[in-house]
């Protein structure tokens, strides 16, 4: 009893380090938050232009203040042109909006990767820039189309595709038309990423126009995530190894579903210490021979990695998760088995009573990982993948002494 209650006690910090950090990266990234800031960038296609003349594109700002668990002001700004007949015609608002929090939004989901969702486009009708005098009402059941891979200027990210029709819409120079919408939501924070207008008239289909995001301050007040050790440890961003660092992550990992899931994570936690550590690195010539030192079996390990996704590469979430236990798993030998070894020694029979607990928990979370990919719920996954990296950690750090032991 007494060797279970310090094996439980060993196994403690695992527990409370992965609760916390899912904490703060899950209360991050609650969508929207004040100040939260989304700019897109829209334009009909050269479809459009060729049959009808018409070319419009415009700016859309939206900034959300006063946010609640159930409403928040967003203040949209809109600045753009449409072309017609070689005349340019500057179409500029500004008007605030009470906006829903608490459900499905043309803006953000809280249910994305639902079959079926109800959701909210506002009051009034959305004007269709390619077809002048067109309204339409967007606030209607969606249906999940797919979950592609959607990349824009911010990157690219795994997304909730939904699509809705509306048929026989009668336009103003004669005839009908079938309109098809599709909107993609980033599947972490559930925010529109991108979105298609196609029409279909007598059998032909065109797309008529597109919207993608170009800006957000969605991860970080500092702008998109950097690797700030690594680049006050070798002096620029621009050094080949912190290259190879940005590019195993945001080419690699981070177009995963696992592994977008864990860094989500992974950021919140970085991000909490690592400009207070750069900024010492910076500073301290000394301390950047140490930090060198330091990080050289790291980049070794991930490079063998960066290997182990290329070789698998064609089934991508299966050679992140390889990827991920075999650098955690080096880590934990490398960095940790030090104090594991006097750990080991000290607590013998705690240890192997939290040694069994792991292997539990890790064979736990695998399959907690595989069944988060199949219905793709990011909670799980975030919460999976996070205990598992953790878990094979302190597993791989006790190898040493498991083995020293037997000896």
């Amino acid at each position: 009893m007494q060797s279970a209650l310090r094996g439980f006690l060993l196994l403690s910090p695992l527990l409370i380090t992965t609760l916390g950090i899912v904490a703060i990266a899950v209360g991050q990234q609650r969508i929207p938050f004040d100040g939260l800031q989304l700019r897109y960038f829209s334009e009909t296609t050269q479809t459009v232009q060729e049959r009808t003349g018409i070319y419009a594109s415009w700016w859309t700002t939206l900034l959300f203040h006063n946010v609640s668990d159930t409403s928040s002001v967003m203040d949209i700004a809109v600045n753009g042109t449409v072309t017609q007949s070689n005349q340019q015609q500057p179409e500029k608002f500004n008007r605030t909006a009470n906006f829903p929090t608490d459900r499905d939004t043309l803006i953000f989901l809280t249910n994305g990767g639902q079959d079926n969702l109800t959701i909210y486009a506002g009051p009034s009708g959305v004007a269709i820039p390619a077809l002048p005098g067109l309204t339409i009402d967007l606030t209607r059941s969606w249906n999940l189309h797919d979950k592609p891979l959607i990349r824009t200027p911010l990157g690219a990210f795994s997304s909730y595709r939904y699509h809705t029709a509306i048929k026989s819409i009668a336009i103003p120079t004669g005839g009908a038309l079938d309109l098809d919408f599709y909107a993609a939501y980033e599947m972490n924070t559930q925010v529109l990423i991108a979105g298609e207008v196609w029409a279909t008239i007598n059998g032909s289909s065109a797309m008529i126009a597109r919207t993608e995001i170009r800006e957000a301050n969605l991860f970080s007040a500092q702008g998109p995530s950097r690797c700030l050790i690594a680049t006050a440890t070798y002096g620029s961003e621009l050094a080949p190894q912190v290259q190879f660092l940005r590019e195993f992550r945001d080419e690699k990992i981070d177009k995963t579903f696992a592994g977008s899931s864990f860094m989500i994570v992974f950021n919140a936690w970085y991000y909490s210490f690592s400009p207070s550590v750069a900024s010492e690195v910076h500073a301290n010539p000394a301390l950047q021979a140490v930090m060198q030192a330091i990080l050289y079996p790291l980049l070794l390990i991930l490079r063998v990695s960066a290997t182990f996704f290329d070789a698998f590469s064609l089934q991508p979430e299966f050679a992140t998760v390889l990827a991920g236990l075999f650098a955690s798993g080096m880590m934990g030998i490398i960095y940790l088995w030090s104090p594991a070894l006097l750990l080991c020694r000290r607590y013998r029979n705690g240890v192997k009573r939290a040694l069994k607990l792991l292997l539990i928990v890790f064979g736990a979370t695998l399959i907690g990982l595989a069944i988060a990919e199949v219905i793709a719920n990011f909670m799980l996954a975030t919460l999976s993948s996070t205990t598992l990296v953790l878990a094979n950690v302190f597993l791989s750090a006790s190898l040493p002494s498991v083995i020293l032991d037997r000896k």
